[in-house]
């Protein structure tokens, strides 16, 4: 397509240009022997199981398309897996040719019945200021959203079992930013590293999967553990990134991402604390410049 023609195109920018931008800001490339990206994980609805990807647009609001909507409930909150669980069992996916599409992989068993597969039809641009926007509330801010509509209010409701969800787009006009402009609580990025999670899984002597820690980019390749805690800037490709801070984890860690309930027998929380004094995992960025990334990528310190 042409779309996938544009963005092979901008992921093969010159090694020349890529330098140039490196000595614009000041920065020392330090390579990390054969560290890459070895996944990259976008969540186009907030708290949804997301979607694995080859290779996306970064923006100033993160990967192209991340947590784009989110579903609200009763006075309009965001609802995020910390008070709704089932959440994870829902897959959000968005196409190329403009839809998000919906799958629920547990409903049945929670109790209440499973509602079909959804594919909605988004227009090519975001509604935004155009419509009415509705106000919500997310880590106690407000946020403006454009709601999506009944059927998508309708199959919410019964995927997560909870009557009276809304699906909400942010809308342009929303002056709330979480170091980016999309529904995240802190920044536009989360990295991890697979060096990071083998020291997990280590500590607490059993496997932990990955998407305990739902990462949009993962590193692999020979770093120590949590050595992205120290990286202030990184190079992936041409695109540069920012150290925002850490992220400190919360109960979501505790939630069985397969079966979208809380995982009695175990506690990722706990681990964390008990080795490293925190429940810390991962480092959230920024995006210093626009462009494209993609797994294989090289990754590089500069800071």
């Amino acid at each position: 397509s042409n779309r996938s023609g544009a963005l092979g195109s901008r992921m093969t920018a010159s090694t020349a240009g890529r330098h140039r931008l490196i000595r614009h800001l000041g920065l020392r490339s330090r390579p990390l022997c054969s560290a890459t990206v070895g996944a990259l994980h976008r969540y186009p609805i907030k708290s949804c199981h997301g979607q694995e990807l080859q290779h996306v647009m970064v923006t100033a609001s993160g990967l192209e398309g991340d947590r784009t909507y989110a579903v609200c409930l009763g006075g309009l909150k965001a609802l995020t897996q910390r008070e709704c669980p089932a959440l994870a069992s829902v897959s959000a996916a968005l196409s190329e040719s403009g839809e998000l599409r919906l799958s629920s992989s547990c409903a049945a068993a929670a109790g209440f019945a499973l509602p079909q597969p959804l594919a909605l039809e988004l227009p090519a641009r975001c509604p935004g200021d155009d419509d009415a926007p509705t106000s919500a509330f997310l880590m106690g801010a407000g946020v403006q959203g454009v709601d999506q509509g009944n059927e998508a209010a309708d199959w919410f409701s019964a995927a997560v079992g909870l009557p009276g969800c809304r699906l909400l787009r942010r809308a342009e006009s929303c002056q709330r930013r979480a170091v980016g402009s999309h529904w995240a609580d802190i920044a536009p990025l989360l990295l991890t590293s697979e060096a990071s999670l083998e020291e997990v899984r280590r500590q607490a002597g059993r496997d932990v999967p990955l998407d305990r820690f739902r990462p949009n980019i993962v590193v692999r390749g020979s770093t120590e553990p949590h050595e992205e805690d120290r990286w202030r800037r990184i190079r992936i490709g041409d695109l540069v990134l920012e150290a925002v801070g850490p992220c400190g984890r919360c109960s979501i860690v505790e939630v069985d991402q397969a079966r979208g309930v809380r995982d009695p027998t175990f506690s990722v929380y706990g681990t964390l604390v008990g080795y490293r004094g925190q429940a810390s995992f991962g480092q959230y960025f920024r995006p210093v410049n626009l462009a494209a990334v993609q797994v294989g990528a090289e990754v590089e310190v500069l800071q």
